[in-house]
């Protein structure tokens, strides 16, 4: 994948995101994306700070690319999206890079996500999200996802027990 970054002015229409399947070659463009940017891993429960291509490398050496795929825009990676895996209900969770941001990047990622999950047979989605990323929150409510309430979950790379805003989809 192209592992240039594409300035605002080019951004291809919301058509052109697409999903694929994740692999060791996304590890530099994800590093890029990634590396530094606290803020943005700390709307994640699992990102690591700091994120260096070591951590990538390591990462999308044990995913499972039918499960875990990089979000593409114009041949170029902007962010990642998948699933935990089969046993329902499937959690979802998505990032895009900072320059992607408001964009419609992370919404058309999850609405394909959710289109994978229908092929795949699975008929229930969930997702959590920090109760401050409310930009995460209209992701999953213009893809039909129902706020379901608060929920408990231990987060061990941001500091333990933390408090997240549950959402459900039936597929």
């Amino acid at each position: 994948m192209n592992a240039s970054r594409a300035s605002t002015e080019s951004f291809a229409p919301l058509a052109q995101v697409r999903l694929s399947g994740a692999s060791l070659a996304d590890a530099p463009r994800v590093t890029q994306l990634l590396a530094g940017d606290t803020e943005l891993a700390l709307r994640t429960a699992s990102i690591p700070i700091p994120y260096t291509i070591e951590v990538a490398r390591d990462f999308l050496l044990h995913v499972d690319p039918r499960l875990i795929f990089a979000i593409v825009v114009a041949n170029d990676v902007v962010g990642m999206a998948g699933m935990t895996g089969l046993t329902e209900p499937v959690e979802i969770g998505y990032w895009v890079g900072r320059p992607y941001w408001g964009c419609g990047f992370a919404t058309a990622a999850v609405s394909l996500l959710i289109k994978e999950a229908r092929r795949q047979g699975i008929r229930c989605l969930v997702a959590d999200v920090f109760p401050d990323n409310a930009a995460s929150a209209r992701v999953l409510e213009k893809n039909g996802f129902v706020k379901q309430g608060e929920v408990q979950r231990d987060l061990p790379l941001r500091g333990g027990l933390r408090t997240l805003i549950h959402y459900r989809r039936e597929c």
